[in-house]
């Protein structure tokens, strides 16, 4: 690490500690315990975890609080300082009733991975009264005390809620209407109570379905219809099936858009699913401006296709895990999909079989790649399922492709009927070509019309496995 930094020597600081920090992480999250330690074999993030159990079984496990010696840094190099403003507003998270309900999504909740859920326990326990307004830059006016701009994370966690509707607010003219009420609510210092009760109005019965769409209609000088078809287009679309992030939000906008879903929504549309994951670096090393090895997400379709990237980001790790970029992973994954494109296109060329073959009455390797089919389909469903995305590719694409290699390289050698194998290869296309649509999307509906299909792909019902 020393050496792909460039550190030249102990005076050079801060390579050696983004040295150090990459070192570290490396160890954390890829590190296997040794032969010689409590938990050989197992990863060292895994044992950090067992260890704690074995010393808290044993009462020999405690935290031990300090103080922060050094100076905080924000991302952009700017010091962090706390300070006590005059009247500054607050959100009170430390609220028993507001907390418990909290508690209670996040308890039905999926959080994937899973040890994420100690972190948002945590965060829970510890959150209290937070500032929700500061006194300068851009932002929305506080309402009824318009010195001070709404705080960014404190009105920010439910704008998912608006996107439902916002392409109805705008093509209707609505935008501007509520941006008039706004306005004479920030001037009025909140004192204009028709106003703000008009907004009300509105946004009560959309995302709460209270009041009366009649009143909010003839208010806004727009058709009921379009109101009520928005309180519908709300209803289909919310609550949240799953949000994905990184877990460094999880000690603030994520655990914000818990407390605000369940503040002020009722509970059927509170969030259902938050998924994580890890960071990408490059070569083994942090993508940085000043290491010139960013990867621009525009660059990417141009230099490697959109199917190789995406085939590439799901098969080289799991969600917990660092993704390391490398070029010579990308190109081995590249000689594969170009063997999948060749194969499946030569098992189209030879034509959909116009005969039914018996599994039970075919041949050993038939059925074993038959099994092999059936078996892919349903792992690949429960990886799928599970946010095993890593385990899915794998089963899907790679383990998938040496199969129907090995059977092609078999049959070839024992003289099965041409006819078995046409129907054998036809059976696992179907099948192999609907599992890599998450993956492929774009070859994936290539291949399916060449198939002879006239549908989307990813527009077919579920797969089907044959008992035999």
């Amino acid at each position: 690490m020393i050496e792909k930094l460039g550190v030249k020597d102990q005076g050079d600081r801060e390579k050696l500690n983004e040295a150090t920090r990459i070192v570290y992480r490396e160890e954390f999250y890829n590190g296997v315990m040794r032969e010689n330690t409590l938990f050989p074999g197992l990863s060292v993030n895994e044992a950090r975890e067992r260890t704690i159990k074995a010393l808290s079984e044993q009462g020999a496990w405690g935290r031990m609080y300090e103080l922060e010696p050094r100076n905080v840094f924000t991302r952009s190099g700017n010091p962090v300082i706390a300070a006590v403003i005059k009247d500054q507003w607050f959100l009170n998270y430390g609220n028993p009733e507001w907390k418990a309900k909290a508690f209670k999504c996040l308890n039905s909740m999926r959080i994937i991975p899973e040890k994420y859920r100690k972190n948002f326990e945590d965060v829970f326990n510890w959150l209290s009264m937070r500032p929700c307004a500061r006194k300068r830059g851009l932002g929305t006016r506080l309402p009824w005390d318009p010195d001070w701009i709404i705080e960014s994370l404190s009105d920010s966690t439910i704008y998912m809620a608006y996107y439902t509707i916002v392409h109805k607010v705008r093509s209707s003219g609505l935008d501007k209407r509520l941006g008039e009420f706004a306005k004479r609510v920030i001037d009025s210092k909140g004192n204009d109570k028709d106003a703000l009760d008009a907004i009300m109005a509105f946004f009560n019965y959309v995302f709460l379905g209270e009041g009366d769409p009649d009143r909010v209609a003839k208010v806004f000088g727009v058709g009921k219809e379009l109101i009520e078809d928005m309180r519908r287009e709300f209803d289909y679309w919310y609550p949240v099936d799953e949000r994905h992030s990184g877990p460094d939000l999880i000690s603030s906008h994520l655990s914000f858009f818990v407390f605000h879903h369940v503040a002020i929504f009722p509970e059927r549309y509170w969030p259902r699913s938050i998924t994580f994951n890890e960071y990408v670096i490059r070569e083994g090393m942090k993508m940085s401006r000043s290491l010139g090895n960013v990867l621009p997400l525009p660059y990417i379709p141009r230099k490697y296709s959109t199917d190789l990237a995406r085939l590439y980001l799901a098969s080289a790790t799991d969600l917990d895990s660092t993704l390391d970029w490398r070029e010579d992973d990308v190109a081995s994954v590249a000689s594969r999909l170009v063997r999948f494109w060749n194969l499946t296109n030569e098992i189209i060329k030879e034509g959909k079989p116009s005969i039914n073959i018996d599994v039970k009455g075919s041949s050993l390797i038939t059925q074993w790649l038959i099994s092999k089919v059936n078996k892919a389909v349903r792992d690949s469903t429960v990886d799928m399922d599970n946010e095993n995305i890593r385990g899915y590719t794998l089963k899907a694409f790679f383990d998938l492709l040496s199969s129907v290699e090995r059977y092609l390289e078999i049959t070839s050698v024992i003289n099965t009927s041409r006819d078995e194998v046409r129907w054998a290869l036809w059976y696992v296309l179907e099948r192999w070509v609907k599992l890599l649509q998450p993956v492929m999307p774009h070859i994936a509906e290539e291949l399916w019309h060449r198939m002879g299909n006239e549908s989307f792909v990813s527009l077919e019902p579920g797969l089907s496995m044959m008992r035999g």
